[in-house]
């Protein structure tokens, strides 16, 4: 009976010394994955061992942090994209930070923007057409209904 209850608690050892072990081994391949710039294969062995050992504040932590740093990041290459008029590119950014963050505010009003950009651009690019057809007031008239929504657009300033 003694060594049943041994060897219980031997097996009992034994698995959570593995469990710890592979959590470690998770842990430690997403670092590395992070630091080679492989970020989101890296966030999810993080998580990997974040589920191993729920209880690790190291883990916790640092999964966190590197996951905060990495949406900061997106959401950074998405607005300069943007910017930059590359609206497929910051969709695609701001559509990343979802996987991580279902509920970010600042992507959900990124893709708005877009949208709002894109219609804009849209409606300039139609006042190009109505001022080359020779209808001047009308293409100023759609520049400045784009500049009442956004006093900043280039296209706009500069037909007005």
């Amino acid at each position: 009976m003694m060594t049943l209850k041994k060897l219980s608690v031997g097996l009992i050892v034994l698995a959570l010394l593995t469990a710890c072990t592979a959590g470690r081994q998770a842990f430690d391949d997403g670092q590395s994955l992070i630091q080679e710039g492989k970020i989101e294969e890296g966030l999810a062995e993080l998580e990997r061992a974040l589920k191993e050992n729920v209880r690790n504040v190291e883990y916790k932590t640092y999964y966190l942090r590197q996951k905060e740093l990495y949406i900061a990041h997106l959401l950074a290459k998405a607005g300069n994209a943007r910017a930059a008029k590359q609206y497929s590119d910051a969709e695609a950014a701001y559509r990343r930070v979802f996987k991580f963050d279902p509920s970010n505010r600042h992507a959900s009003d990124g893709l708005e923007g877009i949208r709002n950009d894109r219609r804009r651009d849209e409606a300039m690019s139609n006042a190009e057409k109505v001022l080359k057809a020779g209808k001047a007031d009308e293409a100023r008239a759609i520049a400045r209904s784009v500049l009442a929504e956004d006093p900043q657009h280039e296209g706009a300033l500069k037909m007005i």
